[in-house]
């Protein structure tokens, strides 16, 4: 293929001269040439390995050179693209073969090698997650094992401006392998958690927290919740209560609480609803978890949890004529309807001390013990809602 020969020729002779958009472009139409023009398997894979060879040959001499320890601020762009153009080279392989995935997978560690050579610079970062999304798609299961040690090095170096990318590559993994990622992130679940606490912007003012403070602390703290939620959601729920991470199972709990509860955001609140309604449910299957941590789960529940959320839902300034609140109301009537399919007898000794401490109707009690659907829960909750607000008794 005359074209791609071009292309390959001017990569090795003007690589230096190249603006990083050209590269990143050549890379993306070499691409493009070698696996959507219907070329031979043999053919493919020789001017696959043609690409891959020198340019891995070219990152390792810039890892390997004193210029990168001299002056990183000038070649971390250089290495950044390097990085980019095997993100821009997999876009011509959305589904490969066993043999192209080996030639792919073999630009692993080099991709590791370089982060390893500049983890500060936020560049090779960002450009290294770019590139792991890529390899998520075009790998398959055959990326899990190795992009551990990717996730250790991002998380520890990463800073406010790229967690966001960190995060997003983690969900990705749970979205994409569901159970299967759960050895893949087992080390990096309560790194992450911490390093999300660890850059919360920090106020000023010891009294009053400013506004823009408060949003991106709260933006921030969102990546937790949105992360817990994603590994519940997608199955991977065994890293919670591995060995390494059962003993921070209650701080994880009592975060998850924190933004069920205390955060005004609703669609943060059903999040995190969402990631207990998931562990109440999947928690409910022998074998799923042991015995005594489903208790105190169970205990969590209704002891901490339920009551607060209720109060949450009785408040006069919680305006259920809001869309948006109103999708609390459904997720706190879902748990419940889990709570009393699975947990029958919790459930009625919950509802039985709630009910009797709240001053609502006796009519709205007896709809709470026949009622079992979350729509029928969620009636009884407005209807106590506003028998309180009426001090109806």
């Amino acid at each position: 293929m005359v074209v791609l020969i071009f292309f390959l020729e001017m990569i090795s002779s003007q690589q230096s001269e190249l603006q990083s958009g050209d590269i990143l472009n050549l890379f993306e139409t070499m691409a493009i040439l070698i696996g959507k023009t219907q070329l031979s398997l043999s053919d493919q894979k020789e001017y696959l390995i043609a690409v891959i060879a020198p340019h891995v040959s070219s990152i390792n001499d810039l890892i390997s050179s004193s210029e990168l320890i001299r002056d990183p601020e000038s070649f971390g762009e250089v290495l950044a693209t390097l990085i980019a153009a095997i993100s821009c080279l997999s876009k011509g392989f959305s589904k490969p073969c066993a043999e192209i995935k080996s030639i792919m997978v073999e630009t692993v560690p080099i991709l590791l090698a370089a982060l390893k050579a500049l983890p500060a610079d936020e560049r090779v970062r960002v450009k290294t997650i770019v590139t792991l999304h890529r390899m998520i798609l075009v790998l398959g299961h055959d990326i899990l094992n190795p992009i551990t040690p990717f996730l250790q090095i991002l998380i520890f170096h990463c800073s406010y401006n790229d967690i966001t990318d960190v995060t997003q590559l983690l969900n990705q993994l749970c979205s994409k392998f569901k159970s299967s990622v759960v050895q893949t992130i087992n080390a990096a679940v309560i790194p992450f958690l911490q390093k999300c606490h660890s850059i919360i912007p920090e106020n000023d003012n010891n009294n009053e927290i400013a506004p823009h403070l408060d949003t991106e602390q709260l933006l921030v703290r969102k990546l937790g919740f949105v992360f817990l939620q994603h590994i519940v959601s997608k199955k991977a729920t065994e890293v919670l209560v591995s060995e390494i991470n059962k003993p921070n199972l209650e701080n994880v709990l009592a975060e998850m609480k924190y933004g069920a509860v205390e955060v005004v955001d609703p669609n943060i609140r059903k999040s995190c609803i969402l990631f207990f309604r998931g562990l109440l449910d999947q928690w409910s299957e022998v074998g799923n978890v042991d015995d005594i941590i489903r208790t105190g789960f169970l205990g969590f529940i209704t002891s901490s949890l339920l009551p607060d959320l209720l109060k949450g839902v009785m408040n006069p300034n919680f305006d259920v004529s809001d869309a948006m609140n109103i999708r609390v109301v459904v997720q706190t009537s879902k748990l419940l309807e889990i709570l009393q399919a699975q947990y029958h007898s919790h459930y009625n000794h919950f509802m039985g001390n709630f009910l009797q401490n709240s001053g609502c109707a006796a009519s709205t009690a007896t709809a709470f013990s026949s009622g079992s659907t979350s729509v029928e829960i969620e009636k009884c909750l407005l209807q106590m809602r506003e028998d309180i607000l009426n001090n109806v008794r």
